[in-house]
């Protein structure tokens, strides 16, 4: 199937539906994605850097090195099925999602940033954070890169979620960084009704008063988590957060 003539004719349906059934078979991966790369003439292996630029917005790449700094930044661009599209792509083994995410981090951290704050990009960034074929020393360049900046996203409706998928995937030492930059802003949060959710999430007071507690805390759930990752797949953490609220 020409996935250019696809894209042209605007049928970008049809692209997600291959990408979701590919995933979801494990067939013909890495081929749908060089097909996909080829569609939005990215040859040159430097062009690819901006695969995830021009995924998200399907655009081809003439069109991203045309777009004035205002047409880049503005996330109002964003295409659903372009997100879609990457979302699914996330998924795939890491053969075949290599072009995703070393596009992905290979942006500024301030061109990702804003992403958190989109319906559209906050989808995508949280497919990249919680892939199972998407390695633990990624993972960790992505939390590095936000932080000080998790009290904003504590208080923002898509970047809460983006925040409660990095506790998710961070280990003890990267928990602790993120906890003492909210408990910095903990009377903030504690009055914001979005941000009070992420207090209890991270179990803040617990942090504050008994930390070693918090710390088995911690190491249990990263435990349950691993335990069962394979067979409920990659959010199977965020069901046992939302569980312990009830």
């Amino acid at each position: 199937m020409k996935t250019d003539f696809i894209l042209d004719k605007g049928k970008y349906g049809v692209i997600r539906s291959l990408v979701e059934s590919s995933v979801k078979y494990e067939t013909s991966q890495k081929e749908i994605v060089e097909r996909l790369a080829c569609a939005l003439h990215m040859s040159e292996e430097n062009d690819r850097k901006e695969f995830v630029n021009c995924c998200m917005r399907l655009w081809k790449v003439e069109e991203w090195k045309e777009a004035s700094e205002n047409e880049k930044r503005d996330l109002y661009r964003f295409h659903l099925q372009g997100s879609l599209i990457v979302q699914g792509i996330a998924k795939m083994k890491s053969d075949a999602n290599s072009i995703l995410v070393n596009s992905f981090l290979s942006q500024r951290p301030e061109v990702i940033y804003p992403w958190c704050f989109s319906p559209a990009g906050s989808r995508a960034f949280e497919a990249i954070l919680i892939s199972n074929e998407i390695n633990q020393k990624m993972k960790k360049k992505i939390l590095r890169d936000l932080l000080f900046k998790y009290t904003a996203l504590a208080k923002d409706k898509f970047g809460s979620h983006i925040l409660e998928k990095c506790w998710l995937v961070a280990d003890i030492e990267m928990k602790e960084k993120i906890a003492n930059e909210l408990v910095k802003s903990e009377h903030d949060l504690s009055s914001h009704y979005i941000g009070k959710g992420i207090l209890w999430t991270c179990k803040i007071d617990q942090f504050k008063r008994k930390r070693d507690d918090w710390i088995e805390r911690e190491k249990g759930a990263e435990r349950k988590r691993e335990m069962f990752k394979d067979i409920l797949g990659e959010e199977v953490g965020l069901p046992l957060l939302k569980k312990q609220k009830k």
